[in-house]
């Protein structure tokens, strides 16, 4: 579903070929993240409440790092136009402009997003550039200048949370180390979700133990080019690169510069691509296909007669149309039946009779989650086990490696249990309930091996201290004295 409406998306916009629609888009954008920045600033002062404990102000996002990309999105299409243009403006524009623009520069220190800033000050910069390129004269002493002052700008922004940049520094240096296994075709698309962890755990087994212990479940690479790479190989980044350099190309040749707003905020776009992971948000993405379908060039290479064009393109908006449609009503179908197996109102076995519908939800990461979480809550553990097993072709994450482990425990496969714990202490080791559940289940059988693993839980440095983990060191401790005794 979400290729058909990327395909559909970058269709309308192209057959959509109008100045009101580009300046419609980024109205949109910069309203939509107006209201993100008012939200946060009212989280701030504890009028609203927060959608993450973790963070103190994520507008309506779960995070603000795609709150904080937003931010810097409306500020790319807002402020190089009320730099170029503000002296024409009237009293009541200049006085609205400054406004929003104050807004979304508090929203933006907010979100707290070092990915957000450097990419607001990159478009800054490119704006300045570009209105004054004819009185700046290029050499080597301008270019070393900027690249100190760019540096220097990194190192400040490493510095402000360098805990954060180490650990995106070491999801870099395992993805590019897999990357170099299969370097042209990559591991196929969402091959990143599939894969990384399994990467990371094999990683892991030679590394430090700070590295060790500050790994964490991985989703994204925090970098789109290097996800891409990733995913698609050198073919794929080199196709994803050509259509940008294309997009923004078309921009920088236009005649009447009609496109030149769109291009500060394409630049925006990717230079936070580069620190974090808006591809995956679709409120971000969609803008994005959207600006690059309006700066691409529009030539038409195949000539054909207004009848015939209007047929062809007639039955593609049918076709597109009507599978979105029946996507979306088959999408609701699965979301009712889950959410009544949620509420006890339907058993497993009658959740599995949609053969039809279930066919897209067993193809459907996002649904295989929530219904496996469903599962366990309602200790249907063989049939998670089905869920799990299935959900690993698309994902694998140290959450479902142990709740899969679990299961396996639960229903008294203890051996599958080991297995699967053991994964699951690879992929994060900073992490102790893995162990501490292997060291229980050696302890019911007796085996020698509690002893090594008791020992290795007292000398544990986990990631998170917290009461469960004090509670696992606890009874641990508790085991060993009892064999002292003996």
């Amino acid at each position: 579903s979400r290729g058909l409406g990327f395909v559909f998306k970058q269709f309308f916009v192209k057959e959509s070929d109008s100045t009101r629609f580009e300046k419609g888009l980024l109205q949109v954008v910069v309203l939509a993240a107006l209201v993100h920045a008012i939200v946060a600033v009212l989280q701030s002062i504890e009028v609203l409440s927060n959608y993450n404990y973790f963070f103190k102000t994520t507008g309506l996002f779960t995070n603000p790092g795609p709150f904080g990309c937003y931010q810097s999105f409306a500020l790319a299409a807002l402020l190089p136009c009320i730099l170029l243009n503000f002296g024409s403006f009237k009293r009541t524009q200049k006085i609205l402009s400054v406004i929003a623009v104050l807004l979304l520069l508090y929203g933006l220190i907010l979100s707290d997003s070092r990915a957000a800033y450097l990419a607001v000050i990159v478009t800054v910069m490119v704006c300045l550039f570009l209105r004054f390129r004819s009185r700046i004269k290029i050499n080597m002493i301008y270019i070393g200048v900027l690249l100190l002052l760019f540096s220097g700008l990194l190192f400040v922004l490493y510095m402000h949370r360098p805990s954060s940049a180490n650990a995106r520094l070491g999801i870099w240096k395992i993805t590019v180390q897999a990357v170099g296994q299969k370097p042209a075709l990559g591991y196929g698309t969402d091959g990143f979700q599939r894969t990384y962890m399994l990467k990371q755990a094999d990683y892991l087994t030679n590394a430090d133990d700070d590295m060790r212990r500050s790994a964490d479940e991985v989703k994204t690479a925090f970098n789109v080019p290097l996800e891409l790479l990733y995913e698609q190989g050198i073919v794929g980044l080199l196709l994803w690169c050509s259509i940008v350099f294309l997009s923004i190309k078309g921009i920088l040749e236009s005649t009447d510069n009609k496109n030149t707003p769109l291009l500060f905020t394409i630049i925006s776009f990717l230079v936070f691509s580069l620190f974090s992971y808006p591809h995956q948000i679709w409120g971000l993405t969609c803008p994005f296909i959207a600006l690059l379908s309006r700066g691409g060039y529009d030539k038409t290479f195949i000539k054909v007669d207004g009848k015939t064009e209007t047929k062809v393109l007639s039955g593609l908006e049918i076709s597109l149309l009507s599978a979105l449609l029946l996507l979306f009503v088959s999408r609701i179908q699965i979301d009712r039946n889950l959410i009544r197996y949620s509420r006890f109102d339907m058993d497993y076995q009658e959740v599995e009779s949609y053969h039809t519908v279930n066919s897209i939800l067993y193809h459907s990461p996002s649904l295989l989650f929530f219904y496996a979480d469903n599962q366990m809550l309602m200790n249907d553990y063989e049939a998670a086990i089905s869920t799990i097993t299935q959900y690993k072709k698309y994902r694998n994450s140290y959450t479902f490696e142990r709740n899969l482990a679990y299961s396996y425990e639960i229903t008294e496969d203890t051996v599958k249990a080991l297995e699967h714990y053991e994964v699951a202490h690879a992929m994060c080791p900073g992490y102790l309930e893995p162990l501490f559940s292997m060291f229980l289940i050696y302890e019911s059988r007796h085996d020698n091996r509690a002893v090594s693993l008791a020992k290795e839980i007292v000398d544990f440095s986990p990631k998170v201290v917290h009461s469960r983990t004090d509670a696992m060191r606890g009874r641990t401790i508790q085991f060993l004295n009892t064999i002292k005794d003996d």
